[in-house]
């Protein structure tokens, strides 16, 4: 055990029996009331430095901490390390979660990037109180938020490779460093990747012209036009959702026949002046302007052959997205979707092993549930 927590610990003699106990059921209790209310309580601050305690920063968590971190990060030789609370995944998710375990006095390790799906979003308008540029400064801003915290985190490169359960502790084989780390709860936080249709020039347009999420990014095309590809629930809510804003909406569908359950959805959609229904066709690349901006895209009728072009100012992607849980795929139970099944609140099927955010959200996809 470290000296923080040995400090916290004796000092605190009232937590014995409540929020720190010395069980491992009440810790796991402690664990899941952490995740429940990060979100009443983050708050946030501007102007941080983009580098954590690791890389020369200037302000610096408790030296408990730093002592831990120095052990795990700057040695490359076999060595195992306690951690309570590890959290793979470094998005809105894990960062919140990792936040309010160190505020209650935990040693935690994140380990993940910061380049998931919010990360590319230009612009965050949907998160409340947010008033930054977008997702990767409100991600540098977090994280900075829970180093200060004394959270740890893995160097960039770093990945969870492996979960194993050890009597009632949790062993992680970390990827790209030879270590592994014990812990008495993790939290999965890996969130959830965005399908795409890997043309050429996506990734050039991806977060400035190509979104796949219209109640973030639709406010931005006012008066302009949009093409909506995918032919489910998500894809119909997204095309209404834009009509109030689009001068025109072009929905895509591969097929003859939508996917979407929401009947009344469906005969709004239709009654909809500004709403333009291209069946059965497929996006078979991106146009650029001579400004190199996103200025339409070509399609194929999947019957016919015949091409045709759709002007456009911005395009969203509602095909759905991956959840990322090959790390517990045999270790939890998934549902039929593959995200990660919860029991109750954010425990999951292994006591010990939480989830938060996409992860494991079917219904709200959104940074601010994330967060909670």
């Amino acid at each position: 055990r470290s000296n923080k927590e040995k400090v916290f610990r004796e000092s605190k003699p009232a937590f014995k029996d409540g929020l720190i106990g010395h069980t491992t059921s009440n810790f796991h209790r402690q664990t899941w009331l952490i995740i429940f209310f990060s979100a009443a309580a983050i708050m946030f601050n501007s102007g941080f430095s983009t580098n954590t305690y690791l890389n020369n920063q200037s302000h610096s968590p408790p030296k408990s901490s730093v002592s831990r971190s120095d052990s795990f990060h700057q040695s490359s030789r076999d060595q195992a390390d306690f951690y309570d609370v590890v959290v793979p995944g470094a998005g809105p998710a894990g960062l919140t979660a990792s936040l309010f375990a160190a505020r209650a006095g935990l040693s935690v390790l994140v380990v993940g990037s910061s380049t998931g799906q919010l990360s590319e979003a230009e612009t965050l308008y949907n998160f409340p109180s947010w008033r930054g540029n977008g997702g990767l400064e409100w991600l540098t801003a977090t994280k900075q938020q829970a180093v200060e915290a004394g959270v740890d985190f893995a160097l960039p490169g770093l990945m969870v490779k492996t979960i194993q359960r050890s009597g009632t502790l949790f062993s992680l084989n970390i990827l790209g460093n030879k270590s592994v780390i014990t812990a008495q709860s993790v939290i999965v936080a890996t969130g959830a990747t965005g399908k795409r249709l890997n043309l050429p020039q996506e990734d050039v347009f991806w977060g400035k012209s190509i979104h796949s999420c219209a109640i973030c990014d639709g406010s931005s095309y006012f008066n302009k036009n949009v093409v909506v590809v995918g032919g489910g629930d998500a894809a119909v809510d997204a095309a209404i959702l834009l009509s109030r804003y689009a001068d025109n909406v072009t929905l895509i569908h591969r097929r003859n026949d939508f996917r979407a359950s929401n009947q009344n959805n469906m005969r709004m959609l239709k009654e909809l002046s500004n709403v333009h229904l291209k069946q059965p066709f497929i996006v078979v690349d991106y146009e650029s302007s001579s400004q190199k901006l996103l200025a339409g895209v070509n399609v194929k009728n999947v019957a016919t052959g015949s091409t045709d072009h759709v002007s456009c100012a911005g395009v969203f992607l509602m095909i759905g997205s991956t959840p990322n849980t090959q790390l517990v795929r045999n270790i939890v139970q998934l549902d039929n979707s593959g995200l990660i099944k919860l029991t109750g609140g954010t425990s999951t099927s292994v006591e010990g092993i939480f989830a938060a955010g996409e992860v494991s959200d079917n219904i709200y996809k959104q940074a601010i549930t994330a967060a909670a």
